[in-house]
């Protein structure tokens, strides 16, 4: 969530305003994604090296973190309130080497987990993963230190591999991979974040609108063109392997295949929406092609010359 402080000066504000601005983006980001129909959404929230920072601002920071995330578990735990309902289900998680913090900030972040916590899996409708503070460097240092340790404690018995390192992730219990990766503010660098997860078929956006900007139309936009390249790299996976059958496969793996590529049109995220027609696009891209012989073609314009027109 790049790009507070730079927009705060082209307003000439301060910049607490453009970091309070920035969280009420958050809290819009937070409230579409849910909208329509994602599940998890990570926020790099604080980076290890944003302790070099003055300390004035890594304070302001901090209260403004604990003071937004406080304000938003309320939200959601509050059962009574009917227009709060937008939040109903959300899980909030904080990621990252908690050992930065203070204990009074680590105490309330503790708070507004528990606050937020649902125990019944089928009633989290939206996961909220706030990463700091973070860098993916500081995690998997962490990994590897404790599979090291894991090794000398079971000897043998334990095999450090990709598994193992990945289990041993602050963010491996929640989200494995990264599907989407946005960052704001015309920045093209990745900052340390998530370097683990999106290794595997993650798409990038490096958007040039700053943080506080970034509102309903360019999350919008950039969830189309990430729905719309998905659907196409998802077929043509499927498309790819059901060339490759042959006789040998046995009647219900050519059935499997068949269902696969239904369900993966069918399944998308923005099939229900009506700002996506994800069935009309669908049906444009995999339709086919007709051929045209060259004698149906009508008889291209005749071209005349301006000077002889004149």
């Amino acid at each position: 969530m790049d790009g507070n402080r730079r927009f705060a000066k082209s307003i000439n504000q301060p910049l607490k305003n453009g970091h309070e601005i920035g969280s009420t983006s958050l809290l819009q980001i937070i409230h579409f994604a849910k909208t329509v129909g994602v599940k998890h959404l990570s926020v790099y929230a604080f980076s290890i090296e944003n302790f070099n920072r003055t300390e004035k601002e890594v304070q302001l920071l901090m209260e403004l973190l604990v003071e937004k995330l406080t304000d938003l578990s309320q939200r959601i735990s509050e059962k009574s309130n009917s227009k709060h309902e937008i939040f109903k289900g959300i899980q909030i998680k904080v990621v990252g080497d908690l050992s930065y913090l203070s204990t009074e900030v680590t105490a309330r972040i503790n708070e507004i987990e528990k606050r937020t916590s649902i125990s019944d899996p089928s009633n989290v409708f939206f996961n909220l993963y706030i990463c700091c503070p973070y860098t993916s460097r500081n995690e998997i240092f962490h990994s590897v230190k404790s599979n090291i340790k894991a090794k000398k404690q079971q000897g043998d018995a334990y095999e450090i591999s990709e598994s193992s390192l990945e289990k041993k992730m602050c963010l491996s219990k929640y989200i494995p991979t990264c599907d989407y990766l946005i960052r704001t503010s015309g920045a093209t660098r990745f900052s340390d974040y998530l370097m683990w997860q999106s290794h595997n078929q993650c798409s990038f956006v490096f958007s040039k609108t700053f943080w506080p900007d970034y509102g309903f139309r360019s999350f919008v936009r950039d969830m189309i063109s990430y729905s719309y390249f998905k659907s196409l790299y998802s077929w043509n996976k499927v498309e790819v392997f059901a060339h490759k059958k042959h006789n040998c496969l046995l009647a219900n793996q050519l059935a499997n295949v068949e269902a696969l590529k239904y369900s993966l049109i069918q399944s998308q995220i923005f099939e229900k929406q009506i700002f996506f027609p994800m069935k009309i696009i669908s049906r444009a891209l995999h339709s086919g092609r007709n051929n045209v012989l060259y004698e149906n073609l009508k008889m291209a314009p005749k071209s005349a010359s301006i000077v002889e027109r004149n």
